[in-house]
């Protein structure tokens, strides 16, 4: 479309999706690094439990209290038959390994549900050559990508200073493709150059005077008698 107001929102819709695409991509990153770090805390976590009729058992830090791995809280007469190890995590821990992990799976499925529901309808319709989005779809695409994005993939969005920074530069290639044209209308500067050094006559240059030499000092020595 030829209406600039048109085009400036949909330039706006497709940075902002871009930018969340940015975005997804390094929270995705972080969160399954968290993912893995806290599953194997986890892991490590319940291979040192306490044991009652081999299923992981925690006792609180005043241990007063045991629960399973689901939380149930097990009866004092249950807490006697418990098979202790030393080194074996509390309840708390247990809990704080749990959550963490929780979390990150909790982050992971966002991320991916955020991506699939929001992101890639509104890349399809945005690349629509055939029936492109008027300007009522266009807000509510813009107001998609960004009410609807979580918190975790809002802490890794670039803002536009950012953003414009690091976004890489056309090659003249690209520019070509972008541009639609078959090269762009900048000079040749290599050609510009070389028709100047051409048309500079060759110029004969005089050797360089040597430099005079200074006569050299007779040294003189002093004779002082004995």
């Amino acid at each position: 479309m030829s209406d600039p107001v048109y085009n400036a929102l949909y330039e706006e819709v497709s940075d902002t999706l871009e930018r969340a695409e940015v975005a997804v991509q390094k929270a995705m990153k972080a969160v399954n690094e968290r993912l893995s770090l806290s599953e194997q805390t986890l892991q490590d976590i319940k291979k040192q439990a306490n044991k009652l009729d081999g299923n992981n058992v925690f006792i609180s830090r005043d241990g007063k209290s045991a629960f399973t791995e689901n939380g149930q809280k097990l009866s004092d007469q249950q807490m006697l038959l418990i098979t202790t190890n030393h080194n074996a995590p509390s309840w708390e821990e247990y809990q704080a390994a749990k959550q963490e992990y929780d979390k990150a799976a909790n982050n992971v499925e966002e991320i991916h549900n955020y991506q699939e529901n929001i992101l890639k309808p509104s890349h399809d319709r945005l690349n629509d050559k055939d029936n492109q989005p008027s300007t009522d779809e266009l807000k509510n695409i813009l107001n998609g990508i960004e009410s609807n994005m979580p918190e975790v993939i809002k802490d890794h969005i670039e803002n536009e200073s950012n953003y414009e920074a690091e976004k890489p530069i056309f090659s003249v290639h690209e520019a070509k493709s972008y541009f639609g044209g078959t090269g762009l209308n900048a000079p040749d500067v290599n050609m510009a150059f070389n028709t100047a050094r051409l048309d500079i006559p060759d110029l004969e240059l005089e050797p360089a005077p040597k430099p005079e030499q200074a006569p050299m000092q007779q040294q003189v020595t002093e004779f002082k008698p004995m």
